[in-house]
This record gives C-alpha cells, sequence and structure tokens, in this order.
C-alpha cells in the first residue's frame, strides 16, 4: 500500500493553499447546472445548466480557497458599502466587515460576474450583508443589489426539488423507492431501456445513468412543456450510460424527470412551478423566489453570459433574452434572492414539520452514494456532504459540509452550509461560471467558532487494484475504443477513434488515488474515475462520458472490442464538452 503523492482536498468549498483553473462542471450546475458537479468548486463555463449538449456544472464543483490567512489584508484601504448596515437584525452584533468586502471585491475582478449579493445564517437569525459591485437591473439602472434582487441560482434548484418530491412522501403519495415507471408509465425509452426502473433514490441522489444532457435549448417557457419533452423528445435525444443506482454521474435530466414525478403524484394536479411557490416558498417565507421567468420583477440583476450556451460573445444578456425551458426548471432555474436562500438553510438545519418531518429532512442530508470510491465526500439528495473540511492549512474532522453549486449560463449560486456550528452562507452572482471561495472562507474564517484541527486524511494508492482496471472499454456515444493498460504503477490510456478524431490527450495517466486519476485531453487537466459495477463490470468515467470494459471470456481472455464507429465530431464535441465540465473538483487536489 503506497501513500498516494497527490494533495487531497475533502472540501466543497475548496480552501487550500494551491489555487485552481477554472473548470466544473462549467456549465450550469446546473451544474453547469450548466453546477454547479458536483460541488460547483471551479467555475465553469456554464451550471448546473447546461449548454447544448453541454451539461452544467453540478454542484457543485472546483475551486481553490485560499490558504493560510486566506491570503486577504485583514486592514484593506476599502470603503464599506453604504448598504452593508441595512437588514442586520436586532440582536446580532457583527464584526468588523471590512475584509469581506476586500475579498468580494477580489472575487468579482477575477469573475465575469459584475455584482454580488450576500446572505449569512448567523445565531438562529438570517442576514444579510449586502450587495457589492454594481450591476443593471430590468430598468436599465446601473447600481449595487439590494436585498431584494434577484438572481438565477441554477443547480441550486435542486434541492428545492428534492424537497418537494418528499412533501409528497411524507403524504404517502409516493415512496423514494417509487420508480419512474410506475409514476409516468408513459415514458418509453428505447435507448435507456433501463432508465424507467430507475427509483426516485436513484435520481435524487444522481445516479439515474442517463446522460446529462439538456435538450436543444429552445425556448419552451409553457408549464406543459415539463411533461411534453419528457414523454417525446427526450428517448430521442438522450441515451443510458449504466444502470440505475450503478455510480455517482450527475445529471440534469434526473430532477427534471423527479419534477415530472412530482407532478404525477400531486393530488391538486398542479404544474411543478406551482407546486414549489405554494408548499415550499410561501410557508418559508421565500417571497423573494419564483420558478418562471415571467414572474421575474424590475429588481433583478442583468447576467453576464450568453444568450445561449457557447453563441456569440459573452456580455450582458436581458432578462427578455435570458434562456429559459420548462423542461430544466426543476433542475436549475429558479430564481431568488441570497436571504431567501438563508430562509432555506435555516431549515435544513433547525427543522421544520409543517415542511417536512425530520427523519425526511435528516435523509436528505445523509449520504448516499461517494462521489468517488477511495476518496471522502458524498453526494446525499440533492446535496453533496463532506465530513471532514479543509480550512485553509488545517483539516477539521468534525466538521461536516453540506453544500452545492448552481450555474446558469449568466448567473452563479454559492451555497454553503455548516450543520453542527449553525451557520451557512448564500452568495449569488450576476455571472457565468464565478468561484466566489475566497469571499466564502473569509466570512468562514470571520463568524465560525471551529473545532481544534486534527490530521488531514491521508488518501492510499494500492497497485494491487490496477490489474481489475486494465483493459479494453468501449464508449459507443461519445469516444469509441479505450484500451487501459499497465506499465509499472502507472496505467496508460490509449485511445484510438480520439486519436484518429485529431484530439490531442495524454496517454500517461496520473494517479490521485486508487480509482481515480488524472488525464490530461486538450491540454486540460480532469479527472477519470474507474468504478467497479454490481455485477463486477468496470465503467471508466467522465461526466460527458462513460466506457464500459468488455466482460473476460474463458481462461481470462477478454473478448475484442465491438466495431464502434462514433463520429469525430462527436467525439470532439463530447470532449469539449468534458474540457469544459468540472475535471477535478475542489475535493482532489492534486498539485
Amino acid at each position: 500500500m503506497y501513500k498516494c503523492m497527490t494533495c487531497l482536498l475533502f472540501l466543497s468549498i475548496g480552501l487550500s493553499a494551491c489555487s485552481k483553473s477554472s473548470d466544473d462542471e462549467p456549465v450550469q450546475d446546473m451544474s453547469t447546472d450548466v453546477d454547479s458537479g458536483v460541488v460547483d468548486m471551479t467555475p465553469a463555463p456554464v451550471e448546473d445548466m447546461d449548454r447544448i449538449d453541454m451539461p452544467q456544472p453540478d454542484a457543485d464543483m472546483g475551486v481553490d480557497m485560499p490558504s493560510e490567512d486566506l491570503g486577504l489584508d485583514m486592514n484593506p484601504p476599502v470603503d464599506m458599502p453604504a448598504d452593508m448596515s441595512d437588514d442586520m437584525g436586532p440582536s446580532i452584533e457583527l464584526p468588523d466587515l471590512s475584509s469581506v468586502t476586500a475579498a468580494v471585491e477580489a472575487d468579482l475582478a477575477k469573475n465575469n460576474a459584475t455584482a454580488a449579493s450576500i446572505s449569512i445564517y448567523y445565531k438562529g437569525e438570517v442576514i444579510w450583508l449586502g450587495g457589492f459591485g454594481t450591476m443593471v437591473d430590468g430598468d436599465g439602472v446601473e447600481r449595487k443589489p439590494d436585498k431584494d434582487t434577484l438572481f438565477m441560482i441554477g443547480s441550486d434548484t435542486k434541492k428545492h426539488a428534492v424537497i418537494a418530491y418528499l412533501q409528497h412522501v411524507a403524504l404517502q403519495q409516493a415512496s423514494v423507492d417509487s420508480t419512474i415507471h410506475e409514476l409516468v408509465p408513459a415514458l418509453e425509452h428505447g435507448r435507456a431501456p433501463d432508465f424507467t426502473s430507475a427509483s426516485a433514490h436513484d435520481l435524487m441522489s444522481n445516479q439515474g445513468g442517463l446522460v446529462d444532457d439538456l435538450g436543444f435549448f429552445p425556448v419552451a417557457t409553457q408549464d406543459a412543456q415539463l411533461e411534453r419533452y419528457i414523454i417525446s423528445s427526450l428517448p430521442g435525444r438522450s441515451y443510458q450510460l449504466a444502470p440505475p443506482g450503478e455510480f455517482y454521474n450527475y445529471s440534469n435530466p434526473s430532477f427534471s424527470m423527479l419534477g415530472l414525478m412530482t407532478e404525477k403524484i400531486d393530488s391538486q394536479e398542479r404544474y411543478w412551478a406551482d407546486i414549489i411557490q405554494q408548499d415550499l416558498f410561501s410557508p418559508l417565507g421565500m417571497n423573494r423566489s419564483v420558478a418562471r421567468k415571467s414572474e421575474v420583477d424590475a429588481n433583478h440583476a442583468t447576467g453576464m453570459g450568453f444568450t445561449r450556451p457557447g453563441e456569440g460573445t459573452l456580455g450582458r444578456v436581458l432578462l427578455k433574452d435570458t434562456w429559459e425551458d420548462a423542461y430544466v426548471r426543476p433542475a436549475g432555474l429558479i430564481w431568488s434572492t441570497p436571504s431567501d436562500q438563508m430562509r432555506l438553510a435555516k431549515f435544513l438545519i433547525e427543522g421544520n414539520e409543517a415542511i417536512l418531518p425530520d427523519h425526511l429532512r435528516e435523509d436528505m442530508l445523509s449520504a448516499k452514494t461517494p462521489l468517488y470510491p477511495d476518496i471522502p465526500g458524498s453526494y446525499g439528495y440533492g446535496v453533496l456532504r463532506y465530513d471532514g473540511v479543509n480550512l485553509g492549512a488545517n483539516f477539521y474532522p468534525d466538521v461536516t459540509l453540506i453544500e452545492h453549486g448552481g450555474n446558469t449560463i449568466t448567473h452563479t449560486s454559492k451555497f454553503y452550509v455548516l450543520p453542527e456550528q449553525n451557520f451557512a452562507i448564500s452568495i449569488l452572482g450576476n455571472g457565468m461560471g464565478d468561484n466566489f471561495d475566497q469571499t466564502a472562507a473569509e466570512l468562514i474564517r470571520l463568524f465560525v467558532e471551529l473545532p481544534a484541527p486534527g490530521p488531514r486524511p491521508e488518501v492510499t494508492f494500492d497497485p494491487t487494484v490496477l490489474d481489475k482496471l486494465v483493459g479494453d472499454y468501449y464508449d459507443p456515444n461519445n469516444l469509441g475504443r479505450a484500451i487501459v493498460t499497465r506499465q509499472g504503477d502507472r496505467l496508460v490510456l490509449n485511445m484510438p477513434d480520439v486519436t484518429a478524431a485529431g484530439v490531442p490527450y495524454e496517454p500517461d495517466l496520473v494517479p490521485i488515488s486508487s480509482y481515480v486519476w488524472r488525464a490530461n485531453i486538450q491540454n486540460q487537466d480532469m479527472a477519470i474515475t474507474f468504478f467497479e459495477g454490481s455485477d463486477s463490470t468496470v465503467y471508466l468515467t467522465h461526466r460527458a462520458f462513460v466506457a464500459i470494459k468488455t466482460p473476460p471470456l474463458m481462461n481470462g481472455l477478454q473478448a475484442p472490442l465491438p466495431e464502434v464507429e462514433v463520429s469525430p465530431e462527436r467525439i470532439k464535441e463530447t470532449l469539449l464538452r468534458a474540457k469544459m465540465l468540472d475535471p477535478l473538483r475542489s475535493t482532489i487536489r492534486p498539485w
């Protein structure tokens, strides 16, 4: 057993001494959302949303946090925003926030966003800390955001979708084991025959097995589009990567499907946008949260991004041009404010039986599936969970982090909860694929009393595992053939169809752990993960593609790779998407 020589971070907030380049499910966490992976800690092009054929970031996903002292001058010569003192709450005496201002301004300087709004949950109260930078509102006025300014939250919508479904579970109208086939019997998916057997549990934990795809990016805002697209268009466009329940692989369609299942079991036969408004937003006092763009008023932050993924030049996108599709709503298109998001965080921490029974809320926040086979970090239902967190130079084994992220092609959301410390953060920005980790780190440093740090867990590298990973793989949808060989204690990946397509990559893989390896494709580092399935099938995975190892024949021989024909255009499109998505989550720091 060897200790892996790479540096590992178990924090979704990525507060590490090393800094990382933008990545993440760049696409909306939606996960690029566009997101925003997974933990969405790295700037993603587009989150948990997701580009045309470009999945978004997932929460999730990867950006580095400042090290040690967070790299901030604690006495910066920065004027406090005039609105910083607004709405502070009468019972809370806040510390000097000048370092927070400095951190926000530093983050804005390196992001697409021109403005950000921040709220925290602290000592039992929801406190809006202020608006920063300047944005253009719906009346064309350039100004700071105020506490009621709306932003899109991208894939942070996923936890809302989970709660809405679980509320129906509490009413015994369905269960977490209810399947797509049971609740949406009209769906027939010939390219993904096992997908209809996926349960709500599989969907909510991102184990549905369907490719992450947001469709053709139409502008279809009618509520009926959710069912219409899933029944009529999804079967012809999407395909299956693995059987449901095999492993974690971020996929926005899982939550769109969950939204339709929620509509189908709703006794009042309401549309999803009405369910979420009436059963979650109103009872929690989230009076500045809406699910339809048509309900967004002039007090919103105009986004900085694209009207459609990858089209044109990144710039200001007016509300009328901001992309919306009712099919994607349950996966990542809610508009909200940081204070409303902290009202939701308060519920997640304290509970509210009128919203959801405690046992279902606690089950939602518990670990359901590992993000990687041998690296800490899990996905629950619509949230990521880390038991043990890196903050600066220290590791805190007794700190739990619940988080997600959200990215659309115009906005970014960051959402962090430290339940034992009774503390939470919401940061909303008006740019695509932004990173506010420095700000999050400074807020934690300033407000949270942490327990004593402890030894950082070590990721082990076991070379005896490698022989199970060696073999011929194929991906009939995206990559074509992939051949994994072993040279000593290293793995080599050759992809003949990728080579023929003219896409550059480095065959030598670098170990992060026994099952997670760093690959370099198109001069972009990204994580390749090997999962062993329930029937001994081995999968070579990334959010954008999954290749399956062909099973052995008698005497240990492996069947030859099938003759797969994946067009060079498809291969290039897939690997461009992989490059845009979160290649290395903030939980992994391999350098």
